[in-house]
């Protein structure tokens, strides 16, 4: 399992890969974190599955910064043919 974290200084905010290649993340994905939250997305080792599921559940609280990241990674993906599916994203941020 891949994981990377950030102490209570960053909210707890964490991007993990599980076992089953599902991509799970957590915490506040607001413009205060999306500097150090865009450096680690680019340093992680995604899953070479044609298919990518993103789990969003824990997702704390999510502001246009954060959207605009989330759908800049989608479209990465995509652009790589895969499919990209995300899960769990609550309503109000979605």
């Amino acid at each position: 399992m891949v994981s990377i974290s950030v102490g209570a200084e960053w909210g707890q905010a964490s991007i993990t890969i599980g076992h089953d290649q599902t991509v799970h993340c957590a915490g506040p994905w607001t413009v205060q974190y999306l500097s150090r939250l865009d450096r680690d997305l680019a340093c992680m080792s995604w899953p070479k599955s044609k298919e990518l599921i993103c789990e969003m559940g824990q997702v704390t609280a999510m502001d246009t910064g954060g959207a605009v990241l989330l759908q800049r990674t989608m479209t990465q993906f995509r652009r790589q043919g895969r499919q990209v599916s995300v899960e769990g994203l609550r309503a109000e941020f979605a």
